[in-house]
């Protein structure tokens, strides 16, 4: 007779044994449903005891030795026949380690370490909700949340092939924490514009038109931030002038040097953007490359290009909607959602003594005192 292998698969623990069907049980203590691809699939195996691996190097990949250890949060990948685990050090020593498990290969069972950083912050009673996503270069992408910190994100592959900038490992805080940040921080500044000639330029193709222009990051691995402010409006001393300009300073004001602030984060790219007027559609004028080790650099726009309309999903997302900290997550049609999460700022609560000196008629100045609460 054959012999039905998927059987039991489910844990039924309501309904009374009488009435349970053939594919469910009542307890799965210390089983596992295999997934090996030899033949025995889908087959209840009992899960084997604990086994003591090395670290794949004895020095760079060793976890600490002072302090105390305690693995808090663990990632599988079947397909990839690896485990990603989580690990506290009461030391400050937080790090992120990957165990081989590939039978016939030099590196299987054996460990190495991903990254460790006091910026971590894991906490010895926290637990971690990590998955594990494998983008179009087959890197592995780590999303990992524990209540505590931001939800955050680290490509596992890079790390390990030390590719990343060196800002990850002794940067300050928050440059640290740009590494990490799932949601990826936009250019906090405007783009700085200025009014330029150029005699050689013998066209100008800013006359009787007004620009305003900003500007995105496109991080590392294929990430989108929002949009930057936008610049102010773009206005010449020709567009001012109640009599215009004469035939002969009509090049006059041909260029706007238009200055944008570098990342030092892992940014690759800045596309900068242009529209017409104050509102409107924006439309995608160059990429540019991003220059880490410079505060910012400068392009030269003379409206003398053919100009891309930019999709509405990339200029205007005003900000991505991560919370502060979540509890869950999971991953459901190539999105990633949280549960338990707080996102949000309480209001400070401050107490404030106003007092008015109200100086006669014809006097243009107006005193007022403020008494700000101390600490």
């Amino acid at each position: 007779m054959a012999i039905d292998k998927l059987i039991p698969q489910y844990l039924n623990r309501d309904d009374d044994e009488r009435i349970l069907k053939s594919f469910e049980m009542v307890d799965a203590l210390n089983v596992r449903v295999s997934h090996e691809e030899d033949g025995d699939a889908g087959v209840i195996k009992n899960v084997e005891g604990n086994k003591l691996v090395s670290a794949k190097d004895p020095t760079a990949d060793a976890l600490p030795s002072s302090g105390k250890n305690r693995v808090v949060g663990v990632c599988t990948s079947e397909a990839h026949k690896c485990i990603y685990f989580f690990l506290y050090n009461s030391g400050g020593n937080h790090g992120i380690y990957r165990y081989i498990a590939s039978p016939g290969t030099e590196d299987s069972n054996v460990f190495e370490k991903v990254y460790e950083n006091e910026v971590l912050n894991f906490n010895l009673q926290s637990f971690i909700k990590a998955d594990l996503v494998v983008n179009q270069n087959s890197e592995h992408l780590l999303y990992f949340t524990d209540n505590r910190n931001e939800p955050r994100k680290i490509n596992a592959t890079k790390a390990l092939a030390n590719e990343y900038n060196e800002l990850i490992n002794s940067g300050s805080l928050p440059e640290r924490n740009d590494f990490l940040a799932v949601c990826k921080k936009p250019p906090m500044f405007a783009p700085v514009i200025k009014f330029q000639t150029n005699e050689d330029r013998r066209v100008n193709r800013l006359r009787n038109e007004l620009f305003q222009f900003a500007y995105q990051y496109v991080y590392d691995d294929g990430e989108y931030s929002a949009l930057s402010p936008a610049s102010k409006l773009a206005v010449s001393s020709g567009h001012v002038s109640s009599t215009g300009d004469g035939p002969t300073v009509q090049v006059n004001n041909n260029e706007i040097r238009v200055t944008l602030n570098n990342s030092k984060g892992p940014v690759e790219k800045i596309i900068l953007y242009v529209r017409q007027g104050n509102s409107g559609f924006y439309s995608r004028v160059i990429e540019l490359k991003n220059l880490p080790d410079a505060a910012n650099q400068e392009f030269v726009f003379a409206n003398d290009g053919i100009y891309i309309v930019a999709p509405d999903s990339d200029t205007q997302k005003t900000f991505d909607s991560v919370p502060r900290r979540a509890g869950a997550q999971t991953f459901s049609n190539n999105r990633l959602f949280y549960g338990n999460y707080v996102e949000g700022f309480d209001n400070i609560e401050t107490d404030s003594n106003l007092s008015a000196i109200l100086h006669p008629p014809g006097s243009n100045l107006t005193k007022i005192d403020v008494l700000l609460p101390q600490g």
